[in-house]
This record gives C-alpha cells, sequence and structure tokens, in this order.
C-alpha cells in the first residue's frame, strides 16, 4: 500500500471499485430511508391524533419521535422532547381517559 498526500495509506486499486459502488449503495439507501421518514413525518403532523414514540430499553421509556401535536399541545419544541422520558409529559401518562399508550420495544440493532 502507498500513502496518499494526507499520510493515510490508500487502499489497493483492486478493492476501489468494489468500495465506491458500495459507497454510492448506501448513499442510494440513506437517500431512500431520509424521503421514507419525511413521508412518515408529514403524514404524521397532518393528523390531530397525539403519536409517539418511545424506546423501552430503560425502565422509564424515553420519547424517541412524536409528532407536532404532541410538542405543540404540551408547549415545547419537538426537538426538547426528544430523548426525554415519556413521564415528562404527565398528561400522556392516562391521566386523560382517552388517550392509550402503547410501548413496543425498539431495537438499537439492525438484525
Amino acid at each position: 500500500m502507498q500513502q496518499n498526500h494526507t499520510g493515510h495509506r490508500d487502499a489497493p486499486a483492486r478493492n476501489l471499485p468494489e468500495s465506491e459502488s458500495k459507497l454510492i449503495a448506501l448513499r442510494a439507501e440513506n437517500e431512500t430511508l431520509r424521503a421514507q421518514l419525511a413521508l412518515r413525518d408529514h403524514a404524521l403532523d397532518a393528523t390531530s391524533t397525539f403519536f409517539a414514540i418511545t424506546s423501552q430499553e430503560n425502565a422509564t421509556p424515553v420519547i424517541v419521535y412524536c409528532n407536532k401535536v404532541v410538542a405543540e399541545q404540551h408547549g415545547y419544541p419537538r426537538e426538547e422532547l426528544i430523548g426525554k422520558p415519556i413521564t415528562f409529559l404527565p398528561q400522556w401518562m392516562g391521566r386523560n381517559p382517552g388517550r392509550n399508550v402503547m410501548g413496543l420495544p425498539i431495537s438499537s440493532s439492525r438484525g
């Protein structure tokens, strides 16, 4: 292997085309996933129904996603709610009998 201008070793030339095509495929998959998430966000923000996704990895579920109506009705920017325990929103946890909370574990790794 030869060193490039930054001092790092370059991969052998025979591996570059395969690495490049993998990178192109990953970028395309990334763009597809971003488009799907944007569509999901748009659909969930168009509803007046409270919607949140929580992680069940800890004893207290943590908000990993919420739609616009959850944030607006609780007076917080959505970005501020992400990462907070669901108990941060006391109205969410059963004080209103018209609301149901469904918690499903999400995996932190792809299988």
